[in-house]
């Protein structure tokens, strides 16, 4: 069963739907369906944020490198690539309480598998 799309989760939340189609790959269980790397998913992010003013992307804008709690979210990305999901879940979570903005990261950890 593949994991509900996140604005079905949160729909109190502005969740872009091109945001929400590569959280979705992300996702994928079968591994031909997902992005081959993380190099390849943040490729893809960018690709994203350079389509700020279509529809699709809305106004996605990163973080700038001090972003309160931004230490946490990287944190938590770490380990979603090395396929640690409780961790990635505890800093998302962490990085959320310092900073609101961290939210949907706090959202999209939450729809990981648990660890085996």
């Amino acid at each position: 069963m593949p994991p509900p799309p996140p604005r079905t989760l949160a729909p109190w939340t502005w969740i872009p739907s091109g945001l929400e189609a590569l959280v979705l790959r992300a996702l994928a269980k079968d591994p031909e369906e997902r992005f081959a790397c993380a190099e390849d998913f943040d490729a893809a992010l960018v690709e994203l944020l350079a389509a700020e003013g279509s529809d699709d992307a809305g106004s996605l804008r990163p973080c700038p490198p001090g972003h309160r709690g931004s230490d946490d979210a990287q944190e938590a990305l770490a380990a979603w690539t090395c396929f640690e999901y409780e961790s990635a879940h505890e800093a998302a979570g962490r990085a959320a309480k310092i900073n609101r903005a961290w939210s949907p990261l706090a959202l999209l950890m939450s729809l990981l598998p648990e660890e085996s």
